[in-house]
């Protein structure tokens, strides 16, 4: 697999964030061995492309196989928790910013 990313900065390791990710992928993708190539597209004063190599291990697997059935758990008994590390939590992004700040506190990204 290729993994396709954009960063500010020349990544220096995989992120546990994007591990997860692969890990996912990984096992949605049938035949898929977990070897990864992550491209990492860095916007410096001169744009460059960074290559990385990952091996998805039974760690990364198990995180996946562990925390889904644990938010598919939250989510039917009607428990959400904000992500507010995510793209999307952004006025722009998101219909309920202002629900979400006065129900959970801190502050929504602004557009």
């Amino acid at each position: 697999m290729i993994d396709i990313k954009t960063a500010a900065r020349r990544p220096s390791c995989v992120a546990s964030d994007y591990a997860f990710q692969l890990a996912t992928y990984r096992q949605i993708t049938p035949g898929a061995s977990g070897e990864v190539r992550i491209d990492s597209l860095v916007k410096t004063v001169t744009p460059q492309i960074v290559q990385q190599s990952y091996t998805v291990g039974e760690p990364d697997i198990r995180a996946t196989q562990v925390l889904f059935p644990m938010v598919r758990e939250a989510m039917g008994s009607g428990m959400y928790c904000p992500n507010r590390q995510s793209l999307l939590c952004s006025h722009k992004h998101c219909a309920f910013w202002q629900h979400c700040e006065q129900e959970f506190g801190g502050a929504v990204r602004p557009s």
